[in-house]
């Protein structure tokens, strides 16, 4: 008996240390229930607010307008304000040096432009003035004027080379040869301040050697008395030796014969021929140049005048007088001779 109960007291502590465990392993496993609950508790609270302001900024539109207007606004001031160039600083670069300066032959071609003594004024050396104006930067024309003058003079001063060859503005002066009534009896006439003295280096009882006035007063050749209806002068020409000639005087500075106009003529005869005629300047008893007319007769062909007006471009200063010679067949001095009319003599002069 004794051993019987001393094992339901085992038994019943046995039991009751069963139901304690049990009681504590369910207390334990409800504790262990809040905390996974506080736990979980946790999480949610922790995890809230980060939801919260993601869906602050992406659901306020407010929000994302002023963060879209900041990124933009630097963009925004860049394309409305103009940009100062002056404050933006440019890369430096290396430039080439420039070498300006002429050479020696430059120099000397250039020199022997400017001082070259044989301009004219106006387009008398129309070549020579084009050179010179290509040289000084002026309007290029082959007219020397006042502009070139101006230009020419410039040069040669800032060079320190001499001015002595710079053309003078001119006045031109015109000789028609009637002024003084034409008097057939006459070789001589003053016109326009200039006298002028017709000559020829033969002698005949003939002596065709006078003023002429129109087809009224010429006898033998009324067709040929003048060039233009006025008065003009009248040589002849008996053999091929002979020559005409006219002298010049004036108060005018540096006087040039530019122009005249010449008419060349077969008196009658049907076997006269003038082959060439030219043109000489003299000064101071040398001839200075010859020129060709271009004027030629035939009086087998053609009785007609051979006219035209020959230009002088070799203007030189203080011409005192022309001479005029021809190369032609006369067989018949008193029938073939080669006649010459001289008219509307153009001069010019330093103003």
């Amino acid at each position: 008996m004794g051993m019987f109960a001393l094992i339901a007291c085992s038994s019943d502590d046995s039991v009751e240390s069963s139901s304690n465990n049990a009681i504590e392993t369910e207390e334990m496993g409800a504790s262990s229930d809040t905390a996974s609950s506080m736990a979980e508790s946790t999480e949610v609270v922790g995890d809230e607010p980060a939801e919260t302001v993601e869906n602050s900024i992406a659901d306020s539109p407010e929000s994302t307008n002023t963060t879209s207007e900041e990124a933009e606004e630097p963009k925004s001031e860049q394309s409305e304000e103009p940009v100062d160039d002056s404050d933006v600083s440019e890369p430096e670069t290396t430039q080439p040096e420039i070498d300006n300066a002429v050479s020696p032959e430059d120099e000397a071609a250039l020199e022997a432009i400017l001082t070259d003594c044989n301009y004219q004024w106006g387009a008398a050396s129309a070549y020579r003035t084009t050179l010179l104006q290509e040289a000084i930067g002026v309007t290029v024309d082959g007219v020397y004027g006042n502009g070139t003058r101006l230009a020419h003079l410039t040069a040669l001063v800032d060079r320190g080379l001499s001015t002595d060859c710079v053309p003078t503005p001119t006045q031109q002066i015109i000789m028609n040869l009637n002024s003084e009534g034409c008097d057939d009896t006459d070789d001589s006439i003053t016109e326009n301040g200039i006298s002028a003295e017709f000559k020829a280096s033969w002698t005949n009882s003939i002596n065709w050697i006078h003023f002429r006035t129109g087809p009224e007063t010429q006898e033998t050749h009324p067709d040929h008395a003048s060039i233009d209806g006025s008065c003009a002068f009248e040589v002849a020409f008996l053999s091929t030796s002979d020559t005409a000639s006219i002298e010049f005087s004036s108060p005018y500075t540096c006087l040039r014969l530019s122009k005249i106009q010449l008419s060349f003529f077969v008196a009658g005869g049907e076997t006269g021929i003038l082959n060439s005629a030219t043109v000489s300047t003299i000064k101071d008893g040398s001839v200075v140049a010859t020129y060709y007319t271009g004027l030629t007769v035939d009086y087998s062909v053609s009785t007609t005048p051979s006219v035209g007006t020959l230009t002088i471009p070799d203007e030189t200063c203080d011409i005192d007088s022309i001479q005029i010679a021809v190369d032609a067949i006369i067989i018949n001095a008193m029938g073939d001779e080669i006649h010459l009319l001289m008219d509307n003599l153009v001069f010019t002069a330093n103003s």
